[in-house]
């Protein structure tokens, strides 16, 4: 069993080097799509990292009104942290949100401490969390509606925009991915097609003599795992080496402490181990697939 195992192995080794062009020919050709898997999943990896990142900063400013007195802000607070998906809620004052303004526009501190005190024409305001950015606006149009509320602004319409265009990109990288990987199969299933058309009478041979579809399928198959492994090696190397310089050229931020990069470790770890285990699957897939079907067409 061992002993037929390994020679498997050396025949999926002589397979590839019998046919070293079209064995080149392919795992370039796996390289190169590889190489877009691993760029689109970095981009697409990166988009969903981003997205998340905006929806954990989204919250809802909802200014109280001047009317309402302590104890209806208290209950009022207890509405709102009873909204679904809401998860947090934080009472700042008028007073606090006119001293956020000063630390803010220090060059104009003079100008907010006029209205310190009974001049102040800010509103007491609630701060809202919640779970999933998903539901903001639904969360916002609730908290709108209950009595002793001013207004309640959830950031603008801009803010869900780019959420949803991140999200729609990242839906479309995800699908050029899956394109690449099965572009991938396909050109190693044809690969393998060739290998076996040059030793068709060596399989005619070996049928004759009773070796069963799978004792003759299985160098084949060693045969593409190597070339899909072969391939995977320069992918790795860029994606890693170059991802590690991206993200030290950029200390892990893009333009805002919003857009942050994945860190390179453990990120750079699976992204290697999918390229590696992308070049490995479709190779054997792909050699399957050929070997299979010419195995029944010859029955």
């Amino acid at each position: 069993m061992i002993s037929r195992f390994f020679r498997h192995i050396k025949e999926g080794f002589k397979n590839v080097f019998r046919n070293f062009a079209m064995s080149v020919s392919s795992a370039s050709a796996v390289t190169i799509t590889l190489i877009l898997v691993g760029a689109f999943f970095i981009i697409t990896a990166n988009i969903a990292s981003i997205s998340t990142s905006i929806k954990s900063n989204l919250t809802i400013l909802v200014k109280i009104d001047r009317e309402t007195s302590e104890d209806d802000t208290i209950i009022l607070k207890e509405k709102i942290e009873n909204v679904n998906e809401v998860k947090q809620v934080t009472f700042s004052s008028k007073h606090d949100e006119l001293q956020k303004q000063i630390d803010l526009y220090p060059q104009q501190a003079d100008y907010y401490r006029r209205h310190e005190g009974k001049d102040n024409p800010l509103y007491d305001v609630f701060i809202v969390e919640v779970k999933d950015a998903t539901y903001l606006s639904q969360i916002n149009e609730q908290i709108s509606n209950l009595k002793g509320i001013y207004s309640a602004e959830q950031g603008g319409d801009g803010v869900d925009a780019l959420v949803r265009y991140l999200n729609s990109f990242q839906k479309i990288g995800w699908g050029l991915v899956a394109v690449l990987t099965f572009l991938a199969v396909y050109l190693i299933a044809n690969t393998i097609k060739v290998t076996i058309y040059s030793r068709r009478e060596e399989i005619g041979i070996m049928r004759i003599v009773g070796a069963s579809n799978g004792f003759i399928r299985a160098p084949y198959l060693v045969g593409g795992i190597i070339i899909g492994g072969i391939g995977a090696i320069i992918p790795v190397l860029l994606m890693g080496f170059g991802y590690n310089y991206l993200y030290q050229q950029t200390g892990g931020v893009l333009m805002s402490k919003i857009f942050v990069l994945q860190p390179v470790f453990p990120f750079i770890y699976y992204l290697s181990g999918l390229l590696l285990g992308i070049g490995i699957v479709v190779g054997f897939i792909g050699s399957f697939l050929s070997v299979t079907r010419y195995l029944r067409w010859k029955r």
